[in-house]
């Protein structure tokens, strides 16, 4: 599986893993500020964005990990940091896991975990829905794709006056391989041994940066809490009236905390 990326800047690398739905566009903000001083390598996860979405079946959390497991090693990543939103932060915390069990955890100097997905939760409604066998694909047929987008938005974004057209035709399903890949994707977001990922992350020692928005719907803020007490070597920074995506609804201030830890990291 060779996953779509973009690379901008130079210097030590920053790899982005982006979130359920969406795609690179999520870090505009952020690959826009830290490629003056680092290489910032934004992905597209299987099936969304330009990587390929195939008709198959793989598309559970541990298959999205294996995948990113091997762009980092075919890349040749060492000593960086990875930027994680939402189910990229769990991917994020996966790839840590691994390197761990590898003995490469020092490899890995920092991770930036926003929004994160970490424990099993209820789905949010824009994605419970698409778990739902028939009605799904009904939906997706009867519902403009553009509608569609505007509903799940509303749900992630905390100001939905802030969200642009450039963002609802980035992320609305532009095909029926993108809504195959969503669905598929959906499904089995809990399927695996997601008990055994979640028990692992007391294991992680890599310092961390949990970045939370105040008013996130999807994924609750105590969460965020929990994760802090579980990582050990972490610390949270909540962001007041911010959604669940904080890299793109508060921009400034996402930038500025990460960039307070990389102080910390000398990196």
């Amino acid at each position: 599986m060779k996953l779509y990326s973009e690379t901008r800047g130079h210097g030590k690398t920053i790899l982005f893993i982006h979130g359920f739905g969406v795609n690179t566009f999520t870090w505009r903000y952020l690959t826009g500020e830290f490629s003056k001083s680092y290489r910032c390598i934004a992905i597209d996860l299987k099936g969304f964005g330009k990587s390929p979405k195939p008709f198959d079946n793989r598309y559970s959390f541990f298959d999205h990990l294996a995948n990113v497991l091997e762009f980092i090693d075919e890349n040749s990543l060492k000593d960086f940091v990875i930027v994680g939103n939402s189910y990229g932060g769990g991917l994020a915390m996966g790839v840590a896991l691994e390197f761990k069990k590898l003995g490469r955890e020092e490899e890995i100097k920092g991770l930036v975990l926003i929004d994160t997905m970490a424990y099993i939760q209820e789905l949010p409604p824009f994605i419970k829905i698409l778990t739902l066998p028939v009605i799904s694909e009904i939906l997706s047929l009867i519902i403009p794709p553009e509608t569609a987008t505007k509903n799940a938005l509303k749900e992630v974004w905390h100001d939905y006056s802030k969200v642009t057209k450039d963002v609802i035709d980035a992320y609305k399903v532009k095909s029926i391989r993108d809504r195959y890949c969503a669905i598929k994707t959906a499904r089995q977001i809990l399927k695996g041994n997601i008990e055994d990922f979640v028990n692992g992350i007391k294991q992680i020692d890599t310092k961390s940066l949990i970045i939370w928005g105040d008013k996130d719907r999807i994924i609750p803020l105590k969460t965020g809490y929990k994760l802090e007490k579980d990582l050990k070597n972490s610390k949270l920074k909540v962001i007041e009236n911010c959604g669940h995506v904080p890299q793109e609804e508060c921009p400034d201030k996402t930038i500025s905390l990460i960039k307070e830890f990389f102080k910390e990291l000398n990196f």
